[in-house]
C-alpha cells in the first residue's frame, strides 16, 4: 500500500475513484488491456483495502452465496472463477442457480477476487485517501483532490457506488445518537448483538431477509417489519439487459439523463425482491418460530427505559433492545463529491442529478455537449448502462466502454504515473 504522498503529482494517465467491485475491476482491466502500466497506476481507497466495503456488506447480512452466477467476477476470463474452484477442489461452493450457471459462495467469490488482485499486485498500488473534488486542469485533464494530495490526470473514472448514502427513515433520525439503531451497511456488527436481546429488522428486501435469518440462527429474538409482503425474484432484472445492443436500443429511445430513462431503468429492476433460496430459509425460521415477520409500517420512534419504542401505522407500539435498518441506499447522485465536481468542471446533470454520459465511452458530458475526461461506472451510470449497472456484470460492461486500448504510438516521460482513487466523502 502506498502512503505518505502529500505533494502535487502531475501527468498521470488514468484515475479511478473507488476501490469496490467497479473500481477494482476497472483497474484490473486497465492493466490487462494495456491502457495503463503498473508505474502509471494508483488505487486510492480510504479503507486502504480493495473490496473491503462490499465484503463487509456481504458478511453483515449473513449472505452465503452471491445472487450473480459464477461467470460474473473480477477476472478477465469468464470461466476464471470456475477454474479457480475446480483446481482447489471447491466445486461444492458453486451452488444451484436460476439458469444453470451456478452461484459462487461468498467465501469462494472473495478468495478468487483476492487471487485476481494478487496476480496483478493491485494492493501494492492502494493509497489510503479520500477524494473530495475533481477540478479542471491544463491540457484537457483534471486534478483529483483528496484529503491528503492533488493528482493531475488525463482521465478519471468515478466508481463510487452509493458512497455511503444509506437510506434512514425519518423516525430513526428522531432518536438520540446513543440509541441502538444501526444501518446494516453502516456501523452494524452482527457479532455485537447479544443472544438475550430483542431485535427489530426494518426492511422489505433481500438484506432484511438475510440479516434476520443470520441473527435468528444465532438464537437472537428477531422480528422483521416490512411495509408489504416479500416478493420472490431470482435475479435483479431480465437477463437481456446484460446485452449492450439491447441496452442501447431500449435506452436510446430517450434523451440522455432524462426522467424517461430513469423510469425505464427503475421499472426494469426487480428492486425490493428476494431470491427464492433466501426466502425459503427465512420462511422456514418463521414456521419454526425462530423469528417473526409483520407487515406494518413504523411512523415514529422514541427511547423508553433503555428500550426503543416503535409506533406503528395502526397506532400500536412495540419495544425492542435494538433496531437494524435494512432500508437500502439514498439518492446516489447527491454526494458531496459529485456536487463539487459538477460545479467545478461545468458538467451536465440529468434527472435527479445523474451525470449525463456519452453512450460509447461513458464520459461525463460538459454543459457545452463535449466529452469531459471523467467517465462513470456503477449506479451513477445506470441511465446509460441499464438496470445491471450497479452489479458485477455492470462493472464488466462499463469497462468495455471506458477502457480504450493504448495507441501503439503512445509514450510518456519517465516517472509519469496513473492514479486510482477511493470512495467519496
Amino acid at each position: 500500500m502506498v502512503t505518505g504522498e502529500s505533494t502535487v503529482t502531475t501527468n498521470y494517465r488514468d484515475v479511478i475513484i473507488g476501490g469496490g467491485v467497479h473500481g477494482t475491476y476497472l483497474a484490473a482491466a486497465l492493466l490487462r488491456q494495456g491502457r495503463s502500466t503498473r508505474k502509471e497506476l494508483r488505487i486510492i481507497e480510504p479503507t486502504g483495502e480493495l473490496l473491503a466495503g462490499f465484503e463487509r456488506q456481504c458478511r453483515n447480512t449473513g449472505m452465503q452465496a452471491l445472487r450473480s452466477p459464477f461467470v460474473h467476477h473480477l477476472g478477465g476470463d469468464p470461466f476464471s472463477l470456475e477454474s479457480f474452484a475446480e483446481t482447489r477442489d471447491r466445486e461444492a461452493e458453486l451452488v444451484e442457480a436460476y439458469n444453470g450457471a451456478d452461484r459462487p459462495s461468498v467465501d469462494l467469490f472473495f478468495d478468487h477476487a483476492r487471487w485476481v488482485i494478487n496476480q496483478l499486485s493491485l494492493n501494492e498500488l492502494v493509497c489510503a485517501e479520500r477524494a473530495t473534488t475533481i477540478e479542471p486542469a491544463g491540457n484537457g485533464g483534471v486534478d483529483v483532490v483528496t484529503d491528503r494530495a492533488r493528482y493531475r490526470t488525463d482521465n478519471c473514472a468515478l466508481a463510487i457506488g452509493a458512497a455511503g448514502a444509506w437510506n434512514r427513515p425519518r423516525w430513526a433520525d428522531q432518536l438520540p445518537n446513543e440509541a441502538a439503531v444501526d444501518h446494516v451497511f453502516g456501523d452494524f456488527e452482527p457479532e455485537a448483538v447479544g443472544a438475550d436481546e430483542s431485535v427489530c429488522v426494518i426492511g422489505g428486501a433481500i438484506s432484511a431477509v438475510q440479516v434476520a435469518t443470520l441473527l435468528a440462527d444465532r438464537g437472537v429474538r428477531v422480528e422483521v417489519r416490512s411495509r408489504r409482503p416479500f416478493e420472490a425474484e431470482r435475479i435483479e432484472a431480465d437477463p437481456t439487459w446484460m446485452n449492450w445492443r439491447y441496452i442501447d436500443q431500449r435506452l436510446g429511445r430517450h434523451e440522455p439523463g432524462s426522467k424517461a430513462r430513469y423510469d425505464q431503468v427503475q421499472a426494469a429492476r426487480y428492486d425490493g425482491t428476494v431470491p427464492e433460496y433466501a426466502l425459503s430459509r427465512f420462511r422456514d425460521r418463521v414456521a419454526r418460530a425462530r423469528l417473526e415477520h409483520s407487515v406494518s409500517s413504523v411512523t415514529a420512534a422514541r427511547t423508553s427505559g433503555g428500550a426503543i419504542e416503535l409506533t406503528l401505522a395502526d397506532g400500536t407500539a412495540a419495544n425492542y433492545d435494538r433496531v437494524v435498518l435494512a432500508t437500502g441506499f439514498g439518492p446516489a447522485a447527491k454526494t458531496p463529491l459529485l456536487e463539487r465536481t459538477a460545479e467545478a468542471c461545468s458538467l451536465a446533470r440529468g434527472y435527479r442529478g445523474y451525470p449525463v454520459l456519452d453512450r460509447s465511452t461513458l464520459r461525463w458530458m460538459d454543459s457545452e455537449g463535449h466529452r469531459s475526461p471523467i467517465s462513470v461506472s456503477g449506479v451513477l451510470a445506470e441511465l446509460t448502462v441499464g438496470p445491471y449497472a450497479r452489479n458485477i456484470v455492470g462493472a464488466r460492461r462499463a469497462a468495455e466502454r471506458i477502457v480504450e486500448p493504448r495507441p501503439a504510438c503512445y509514450s510518456r516521460e519517465p516517472g509519469q504515473q496513473t492514479a486510482v482513487l477511493g470512495s467519496a466523502d
